[in-house]
């Protein structure tokens, strides 16, 4: 009986704890509930807002959509079998392409250049001063060479380049 009597004021103790973290926990889940509640009240005011900016981005994007049809039907352009007729017509002998990409409106060239009746890089320069003299710059205003690099093949100097057309 003695053993119970010293464990028993323990077992109120702990009893009370238990009361007290149960007590604490509903406070805190009934604080959580009131403040999804608010939350959602405050939603509520501002869904028609939510709703308004909704439509008022896809006025815009229809918008857009609508400038871009009318800006490519009213500006001048180079038809693309063009451009390639460009592009083919004023290459040197000592240049060729071995990738075209169009995407997005840019035009990657990758290819090479062999040193023959000038040297490679200098070939390559006048043929883009070449390319941006001529009417492709009615569709790209952006007409460069975006990376070189020179590379020995056996006896011969080889150019690999990147034009881009913007």
């Amino acid at each position: 009986m003695n053993y119970v009597g010293g464990v028993f004021p323990y077992l109120v103790i702990a009893a009370g704890i238990v009361l007290i973290l149960n007590f604490i926990l509903g406070l805190a889940a009934i604080t959580a509930v009131a403040g999804q509640k608010q939350a959602e009240s405050a939603w509520r005011n501002k869904e028609p807002q939510y709703q308004k900016i909704v439509a008022l981005k896809k006025e815009v994007s229809e918008s857009e959509n609508e400038y871009n049809s009318l800006n490519q039907l009213t500006n001048p352009s180079v038809g693309f079998s063009k451009v390639l007729y460009l592009l083919y017509n004023n290459l040197p002998n000592n240049i060729w392409f071995e990738n075209i990409n169009f995407s997005d409106g840019v035009l990657n060239i990758n290819g090479k250049a062999l040193d023959f009746t000038e040297e490679a890089p200098l070939s390559l320069k006048n043929y883009v001063d070449t390319l941006k003299g001529s009417d492709l710059v009615q569709r790209f205003s952006k007409i460069n060479i975006h990376s070189q690099e020179m590379r020995r093949v056996g006896d011969k100097q080889v150019l690999s380049f990147v034009l881009e057309l913007k």
